[in-house]
């Protein structure tokens, strides 16, 4: 597992409980993960280059030969963390979360299965808020 943070800063202790968070909850992924943390013109670039969409997005995921790619524009999570009164960390492992559940087969834009996208989204964000602020 790797963690490519492009001179983005996090809080002590952060990436080391990220690390536990997902050797725990995503095993199979765990070896192949690799998290990139990028600014907003760079996930512009990626947003564009990757799904033809323009404008910036918060999260990207790939599946290459297994390796398991999720990228992450810390600039949207900050936004939105101030926006929903969220912890910035928090809002970074949502997003980190809703990529490795769409590599996992989990759909937020089919009818029905946005429900279990979001419910399972919801119990991991719970167990990774017990585990960082125990």
């Amino acid at each position: 597992m790797r963690i490519i943070k492009n001179k983005s800063k996090f809080r002590r202790g952060f990436e080391k409980k990220l690390r536990e968070f997902l050797r725990e909850n995503f095993p199979s992924m765990f070896p192949g993960l690799e998290i990139v943390f990028v600014r907003e013109n760079t996930m512009r670039n990626y947003n564009k280059r990757f799904t033809g969409s323009h404008g910036t997005t918060d999260v990207l995921a790939f599946d290459v030969d297994n390796v398991y790619i999720v990228i992450v524009c810390t600039d949207v999570a900050r936004k939105n963390a101030i926006l929903y009164g969220e912890r910035y960390e928090d809002e970074l492992v949502l997003y980190i979360i809703h990529g490795i559940l769409h590599l996992s087969g989990y759909d937020h834009k089919v009818g029905k299965k946005e429900k279990f996208m979001r419910e399972k989204e919801r119990e991991l964000i719970e167990k990774w808020k017990t585990l960082y602020y125990s």
